[in-house]
């Protein structure tokens, strides 16, 4: 009888070690699980952070780009303002640095003083023509002056006309007139002569366009392919980019040949 009591609790205690056991390792996976899984929402959430980070700054880029090739047919900001698309492909680069490698934050610099650089020099080649809008400006403003005085003085005329024919108040008049209507021709001789100024100005704001534009598309070029490396996306760096060097080669050949012709048609015109 004795033997057989303790063979059962002998018995009852290895079960309870084994069920002990059980919960003991099933708890170790169940932590294990937890730990993997905190870890693959870690990754996740990182990836997505980056990813996002990368995607506006490409898109930033695209919209400096596109504002910077419209820089010579367009107003500056006033006031010293810096350029949306400047400031926007600035506060891009910065989310970067929370996110993405030394690499890619290096990449980044790069580009943005590339394109500082290249925006403060086409600001700069821009100045000429935007000193000659301001001049068009006054000169539009005197013009616009002396037909208002033209108008008042031919109502005094015909006032004067109808009341005192005799007066020579009339003739005094009319000769102010004759004055005003010969100064209203010079100003607009000097308007047309500071429009062809300012048309030669924005050419020159053009080609330094031009010469910068290069540069934004290489150091484009090599944020695209260590931003695809950060994402664990492959790609052959060689071959994309000797296709992209390519498709900007040839677009920037097209866009000088549109120049040149629309340049050779103002010429034209010019010289009629």
């Amino acid at each position: 009888m004795s033997e057989e009591f303790y063979a059962g609790l002998i018995g009852s205690f290895v079960a309870l070690l084994g069920v002990l056991i059980t919960l003991y390792f099933g708890q170790r996976q169940h932590e294990q699980n937890l730990v993997h899984e905190r870890l693959k929402l870690k990754e996740e959430r990182e990836f997505t952070a980056r990813q996002a980070a990368l995607i506006d700054a490409a898109s930033a880029i695209v919209r400096f780009t596109q504002y910077f090739l419209s820089i010579p047919d367009r107003d500056i900001p006033a006031g010293g303002a810096t350029a949306d698309e400047l400031l926007g492909f600035g506060v891009a680069s910065n989310r970067l640095h929370f996110y993405c490698s030394q690499e890619i934050i290096e990449a980044a610099t790069k580009l943005g003083k590339e394109l500082n650089v290249s925006y403060g020099k086409a600001i700069q080649a821009k100045m000429p023509s935007m000193f000659l809008a301001e001049d068009i400006k006054v000169l539009d403003l005197q013009i616009q002056n002396l037909e208002r005085l033209n108008e008042a003085i031919q109502q005094e005329i015909s006032a004067l006309l109808q009341s005192k024919p005799e007066s020579q108040q009339i003739a005094a008049h009319r000769n102010q007139l004759a004055i005003h209507h010969r100064t209203i021709s010079e100003l607009h001789g000097l308007k047309a002569a500071k429009f062809i100024e300012k048309y030669h100005a924005t050419e020159s704001c053009r080609d330094e366009m031009k010469r910068a534009i290069k540069g934004i598309y290489v150091a484009q070029l090599d944020f695209l392919i260590l931003a695809r490396r950060e994402l664990g996306f492959d790609i052959d760096g060689d071959r994309y980019a000797k296709f992209m060097n390519e498709q900007t080669s040839q677009m920037i050949i097209h866009l000088e040949s549109l120049i040149d012709d629309i340049r050779a048609k103002v010429r034209h015109k010019l010289d009629q």
